[in-house]
C-alpha cells in the first residue's frame, strides 16, 4: 500500500498537453521538401544551393495562409543543414525540419515528413521547382472541379497520358465522354522543361495541345509527372507499408504514389496553364527574374477543410479501366483513330 501511494505521488496534476489539438483546424495543405545535397564541390551539385534558395524563397511566396511546410535535410551537407536550420527559425510557415544524418531515400524520406501529419492536402515536391503565383488556387481548383482527383500537377506535360496509372483517369473521362483536346496555354512552359532534363520531349502538336478532361467546372491535363504534384493524403496510406529499399528510383515512386493513386480509382490530373518550372542543377538567369517579380500570396485557400470527398474505386472497375487505357492510348493504330474522332489530325501524336 505504501510502495503504491509512493508512485501516486511521482505525477502532480494533468498533462497540459491532454486533449489539445494537435494543429489548426483552418491548416489544410502541407507542402513536403525532401532535400538531399551532399555537397557543393562536386560539379553536379555546384549550384545545388543556390537553386535550392530559388526554390523555397519561390515557395515561402506563393503558399496561401493555410499552409505548413516541411523540410527534410535527408543527409546534406553542413552549408545546406545550416541554412535550413537558420530559414525554419525566421519563417512561421515552415514548422518542420526533419534532420537526418544520412540519405534515407526519396521515397521514405517523403514518408516520413507525409504520414505523421494530417493535412488533408499534401504537395510532394523536388527541391529544384520554382513556383509561380497562384499554383496552390490553380491545384486547388482542379480538385474543386474533379472532385474524384488524388494527384494533380501545377506543371502540364503532354506526353504522360499513355503512363499506366494514369489509366482510372482515361476510363473515368471515357465514360464521362469528357475527353478533348485543349490549346496548350504556356508553350514555353514545355520549353523550359525540356531544357531542365536535357531532352527533346514534346513534338510537333504536342506542343500545341493536351488531352484533358472537361467539365462545367473547368479543365485539367490528363496525367502528370510527379517532381512536384498535390496528393490527397489517404493515397499515401494506401501505399505499401515496408520502407523503400533504393535511394531514388521511378519504379520506387511508382509503387508507392503513382500505384495506390490508380488502384483507388483516384484521377492523375494536371492544371492546364503552367504554374511552376523544373530547375535542374543549374541556375539560369530568367529563374531569377521569376523569382524576383513573384507576388506574397495573401489569399486563404480554395478549401477550409471541406474538400470534396473522392470515391474509391472497386477493383473490376479499375481491372476494366486499365484494359481501355491499354486498348485506346497503347496501342497505335486504335490511339490514331480515336484521336481523330477527337479532333487529333496530325497522327504523330
Amino acid at each position: 500500500m505504501c510502495i503504491l501511494k509512493l508512485f501516486r505521488k511521482l505525477r502532480q496534476g494533468k498533462n497540459p498537453a491532454k486533449d489539445t489539438a494537435t494543429a489548426s483546424n483552418d491548416i489544410y495543405h502541407r507542402v513536403v521538401v525532401p532535400i538531399y545535397i551532399p555537397n557543393i564541390t562536386e560539379d553536379y551539385f555546384k549550384e545545388a544551393l543556390e537553386v535550392l534558395t530559388l526554390c523555397l524563397e519561390s515557395l515561402l511566396r506563393t503558399v496561401h495562409k493555410n499552409t505548413r511546410i516541411t523540410l527534410i535535410n535527408n543527409g546534406c551537407c553542413l552549408e545546406v543543414a545550416t541554412y535550413l536550420k537558420q530559414l525554419s527559425k525566421e519563417q512561421e510557415v515552415v514548422d518542420q525540419l526533419l534532420h537526418f544524418d544520412t540519405n534515407l531515400g526519396k521515397v521514405n524520406a517523403i514518408r516520413a515528413g507525409v504520414l505523421a501529419n494530417n493535412e488533408v492536402l499534401v504537395t510532394i515536391t523536388d527541391a529544384d521547382v520554382l513556383f509561380k503565383n497562384d499554383w496552390q488556387s490553380a491545384v486547388e481548383n482542379v480538385f474543386n472541379a474533379f472532385p474524384q482527383a488524388g494527384m494533380v500537377s501545377p506543371v502540364p506535360v503532354s506526353n504522360m497520358f499513355k503512363h499506366k496509372a494514369a489509366s482510372s483517369t482515361f476510363g473515368y473521362g471515357f465514360f464521362k465522354n469528357s475527353i478533348k483536346f485543349k490549346k496548350v496555354i504556356d508553350p514555353d512552359g514545355l520549353k523550359k522543361f525540356e531544357e531542365s532534363v536535357g531532352a527533346n520531349l514534346f513534338k510537333g502538336k504536342r506542343l500545341e495541345q493536351f488531352l484533358c478532361l472537361e467539365n462545367k467546372k473547368g479543365a485539367a491535363v490528363i496525367s502528370c509527372g510527379h517532381f512536384v504534384a498535390t496528393l490527397r493524403a489517404e493515397v499515401f496510406f494506401e501505399g505499401p507499408n515496408e520502407p523503400s529499399s533504393l535511394l531514388i528510383d521511378s519504379k520506387e515512386d511508382f509503387k508507392y504514389i503513382d500505384k495506390p493513386n490508380n488502384e483507388m480509382g483516384y484521377l492523375r490530373l494536371a492544371t492546364l496553364n503552367n504554374y511552376a518550372y523544373h530547375m535542374g542543377n543549374r541556375v539560369a538567369p530568367w529563374m531569377k527574374d521569376i523569382l524576383l517579380h513573384l507576388q506574397q500570396e495573401e489569399a486563404d485557400g480554395v478549401f477550409k477543410n471541406n474538400l470534396p470527398k473522392a470515391t474509391k474505386q472497386s477493383f473490376w472497375k479499375v481491372s476494366f479501366y486499365k484494359t481501355l487505357h491499354r486498348l485506346f492510348l497503347i496501342r497505335t493504330p486504335i490511339r490514331k483513330r480515336y484521336f481523330r474522332k477527337l479532333g487529333m489530325k496530325d497522327s504523330s501524336y
